[in-house]
């Protein structure tokens, strides 16, 4: 996991460096010089996929003077690519049609450089709606690495884990999801949404920066209320492990299908298992449960980054006394025990 965070994020930041470029671009292109310049040649082009999707780019020739010496140019705008949007290559082109004139964009320190259009533009729009989600995903990967980096640094046992103390009673959070991921999710779903419906109605939908800019606020409004729901209920303390050395018992949090609260006596408690779960299709996670003297178990944390459940499991060996008991299971095959 911690390895193909990083391995998404180099790509990501990879891909944002290229989008960014074209975008600093269109908008240094509008403190550009202008001059009238005549178009040559303009047409449609086509991209046929493998799976056969259809891509749209443009391919506009037209020339320019500065300063009495002819240029030729064939950008339209810096990272104008091709898309299945097909509206805004052929409205590019029916408004540079062959032999018009036209207004050229130069750039005052090298005049070979130059777009016919200035300011961010709906090639630019789509790149930055369809990458949104897949930021999100980077920033929840560093996120995550920032806060495991910390808690290994900091020397707390329980350091991934908030957890505080009231004379005898020990409250250990433990969240199925954070108020972050919480926000961080629904704003990633805004986002895809949002993508697939711009991709799925780009021909129909006007894609402007308004556009993108409603897209952000949308996301940023569900992902606030998310948020704050989640970090409602933990404030609530109905997913804390309540542990209370002065009545000896234990109370579980609301999570793992715990539609109400349980409490248990410390007599009732057998040990605590650190369970290692391989899955048939690959996936390792890594489980904390509380075990009973009737044999049975209940679950109290569940990841795939071993160290929160392993932090919790010896902790509380560690503060109460019961025995740790590992346990490793590949498919439903117990291997040890």
């Amino acid at each position: 996991m911690v390895w193909f965070g990083v391995i998404w994020t180099l790509l990501i930041l990879g891909f944002d460096s290229f989008i960014f470029y074209g975008v600093i671009r269109q908008i240094q292109a509008i403190s550009y010089s202008t001059v009238t310049g005549t178009v040559a040649s303009s047409k449609v082009s086509y991209h046929t996929g493998s799976k056969g999707g259809t891509t749209y780019g443009v391919e506009i020739d037209y020339t320019y003077e500065i300063n009495g010496r002819p240029y030729a140019g064939n950008r339209y705008c810096y990272l104008q690519g091709s898309s299945s949007d097909s509206k805004w290559a052929f409205d590019a082109v029916r408004d540079h049609r062959a032999g018009a004139k036209t207004h050229v964009f130069v750039n005052p320190s090298d005049p070979a450089d130059a777009v016919l259009v200035s300011g961010i533009q709906r090639p630019q729009v789509m790149l930055l709606l369809v990458s949104t989600p897949f930021n999100l995903i980077m920033l929840f990967f560093l996120i995550a690495g920032i806060k495991l980096m910390s808690s290994k640094l900091s020397g707390d046992p329980l350091a991934g884990i908030r957890h505080f103390k009231a004379g005898l009673r020990n409250n250990v959070r433990l969240p199925s999801s954070t108020p972050l991921y919480a926000g961080m999710l629904t704003a990633g779903v805004v986002s895809f949404v949002a993508m697939f419906l711009a991709i799925i109605f780009s021909k129909r939908m006007p894609l402007t920066m308004q556009t993108l800019e409603l897209v952000w606020l949308a996301m940023a409004l569900a992902g606030s209320v998310a948020f704050i729901l989640r970090w409602m209920r933990l404030s609530s303390g109905v997913e804390d492990l309540i542990v209370d050395e002065g009545y000896r018992n234990v109370t579980l949090p609301q999570t793992f299908q715990r539609k109400e609260t349980l409490t248990v006596s410390f007599d009732e408690i057998s040990g605590v298992v650190l369970e290692t779960t391989y899955s048939p299709k690959g996936g390792t996670y890594y489980y904390a449960h509380l075990q009973f003297k009737d044999e049975s178990r209940e679950t109290l944390v569940r990841s795939q980054i071993p160290g929160i459940p392993s932090e919790l499991v010896q902790w509380l060996s560690k503060q109460f006394g019961w025995p740790v008991i590992a346990t490793e299971i590949e498919g439903t095959r117990i291997i040890t025990e």
